[in-house]
């Protein structure tokens, strides 16, 4: 299932859905963030959460949406200002800007190589979020996560540019059949790249269960991480398949455990909570 912005959902409160429902917390603010584009030669938007309060830098959660949709997805179903707002006033989230971008460039679907997004969001749009906003420009106050096509677009910038976000997460993705054995007979350099374990603080996986259409290939992607020694930590949510019931739970549980460490993605050591 992708979403789109334009779908009218409803929220039926029941048991396991407080933090989904707005509570009579301090708001963040939600804004529009405009940049120029060497990547498609165009104006392009992302969608921008800030956190209540006035804050001096802040570590930065780019969080990107699925196949067929944009940059208001994770606003508009995925109620991630409304999840991010009631986990920061229970103190469970640090003080944290998150970017929504729009991932809608070309190449995702096939090897890193092959994938514009990379050098969207690291030549382009991170760069705009540094200008715009008191954001920490280290890795480590930096972290990287998408649901299913953008769960590809993150692991395709964590293979292409091991150490650029300290903190990596996906949820309901995996390489397709083909991609995969491409990966690993002609580019095996880019699975052995010791900066993947080195530079990266966190690495979060997360899926639906069997009934998600990406859970096989999620399986065998974990697989291949196995057999090169990529670490990560895995979750499976068993109540929901490919749902924003599922990708809401993923970041409700993500997002606490990003920026609780003094990493800073020079190396030496690898965190897996």
């Amino acid at each position: 299932m992708h979403s789109s912005p334009a779908l009218s959902l409803f929220l039926v409160p029941g048991p396991g859905t407080g933090f989904l429902v707005e509570h009579a917390v301090p708001h963040g603010r939600v804004r529009t963030l405009g940049y120029a584009s060497t990547v498609t030669g165009t104006r392009r938007e992302a969608t921008v959460w800030t956190p209540p309060g006035d804050h001096r830098e802040l570590p930065a959660l780019y969080l990107v949406h699925g196949g067929g949709g944009d940059h208001l997805d994770w606003v508009e179903p995925g109620r991630a200002p409304v999840i991010l707002d009631n986990l920061l006033a229970a103190g469970r989230i640090r003080p944290m800007v998150v970017v929504f971008p729009d991932g809608n460039v070309p190449g995702a679907t096939g090897l890193p190589g092959d994938d514009s997004f990379p050098a969207e969001l690291l030549d382009n749009l991170v760069p705009a979020v540094q200008r715009a906003y008191r954001v920490r420009r280290e890795p480590g106050g930096r972290a990287l996560a998408g649901l299913s096509l953008g769960g590809l677009q993150t692991w395709n910038v964590l293979l292409s540019r091991p150490g650029a976000f300290g903190s990596i997460g996906d949820f309901s993705s995996g390489y397709f059949p083909g991609v995969l054995e491409a990966l690993t007979t002609e580019h095996a350099d880019l699975l052995r790249d010791p900066r993947l374990n080195a530079r990266t603080g966190l690495h979060r996986i997360y899926c639906g269960n069997p009934d998600d259409i990406a859970h096989a290939n999620n399986v065998a992607t974990r697989a291949v991480f196995d057999a090169y020694g990529i670490r990560y930590r895995y979750s499976e949510f068993a109540p929901g398949a490919r749902t924003w019931q599922t990708w809401r739970d993923n970041l409700h549980d993500f997002a606490p455990r990003l920026f609780r460490h003094s990493y800073t993605g020079d190396g030496g050591h690898t965190i897996g909570s």
